[in-house]
């Protein structure tokens, strides 16, 4: 690597050292607020935090994982998930947000979808997608 590309490397090092370290205390630590006995609102609250900073960390990882994307063959991580689950999810985490705008935001599905439908995809990428829609 020339000098240039040496000091992108150590820039993302840092950067991913910086980033992930509190990212990784916030994903450990709220389960374990989840055990408490909360309201529902805090509840509900908390999980969206929750999601809101797992999905965060997720970004973060495939930001600053540059020059693995960069240097190697991109694979995804397919696995099944419940999709009505993600779209849920997904709602939670933006509902706030569009509420604060002034904007309803929501989700409705066929029936025949709602029943446990597992799709085999990146879910990871896919919740991605959807929160910058």
């Amino acid at each position: 690597l020339n000098q240039s590309e040496r000091y992108k490397a150590q820039i993302l090092r840092t950067l991913s050292h910086d980033l992930r370290t509190p990212l990784n205390a916030l994903v450990n630590l709220l389960p374990s607020i989840q055990t408490e006995k909360l309201s529902e609102d805090s509840t509900n609250n908390l999980n969206i935090c929750l999601h809101s900073v797992q999905l965060l960390q997720c970004m973060v990882n495939n930001v600053l994982d540059y020059w693995y994307l960069k240097n190697t063959q991109f694979e995804l991580q397919n696995e099944y998930f419940d999709i009505c689950g993600v779209f849920s999810e997904i709602v939670n985490v933006l509902e706030s947000k569009a509420h604060d705008n002034g904007v309803k935001i929501g989700v409705t599905m066929d029936p025949q979808l709602s029943q446990g439908l597992q799709v085999w995809n990146d879910v990871k990428r896919l919740k991605q997608i959807l929160i910058n829609l």
